[in-house]
């Protein structure tokens, strides 16, 4: 028999013994790495709470003007929840744990919400208006991480996007 066609004949390919323990050893270095590279590569703390909120703001304009009903996004100052609802809440009455809502790192805490010309709020449930035209309340949200460092994250009207600065910005002074 020649030579070329006895090589061919020993080199059969992999058992499914061996393709089981090659597919078994990466996956268990993927499920070592993969969180580890995941929190690498995602920024938590102020940075996820910032983009987090301007999405809820910006989808719940996007929603009202779709279904030309007035939306809601409400800060519990009491748990640390910031979401988004479809209807306004009664005084006394937070919401339920129905509605998509988002839970503070903790790291990060609310410092207060900011209404030009009505006042201040640090405590209970505040709740800020999307009209069916998609226009948001104006506000500023406060927010400071565990090293003191302040963020506001401003909600105009007419604006498409959040605005965000570094920093404890009041809209008395706008």
């Amino acid at each position: 028999m020649p030579l070329a066609l006895r090589a061919f004949r020993c080199s059969r390919g992999f058992t499914l013994m061996e393709l089981i323990a090659v597919i078994a050893v990466v996956g268990i270095m993927f499920a070592v790495v993969g969180p580890r590279l995941e929190s690498a590569l995602s920024p938590g703390g102020p940075d996820l709470v910032v983009r987090t909120i301007a999405g809820y703001v910006i989808g719940q304009k996007e929603k009202a003007v779709v279904d030309h009903e007035e939306k809601f996004l409400f800060v519990d100052f009491s748990t640390g929840r910031i979401g988004k609802a479809e209807t306004r809440f009664p005084d006394k009455e937070g919401p339920d744990t129905d509605y998509p809502a988002f839970t503070l790192p903790k790291d990060v805490r609310l410092v207060d919400i900011q209404w030009p010309g009505v006042g201040t709020q640090v405590t209970g449930l505040a709740q800020i208006r999307v009209s069916p035209e998609g226009y948001v309340q104006y506000a500023a949200i406060h927010l400071a991480d565990e090293d003191g460092k302040e963020t506001t994250l401003i909600l105009e009207p007419f604006l498409a996007q959040v605005q965000v600065r570094d920093g404890y910005v009041s809209l008395e002074k706008r």
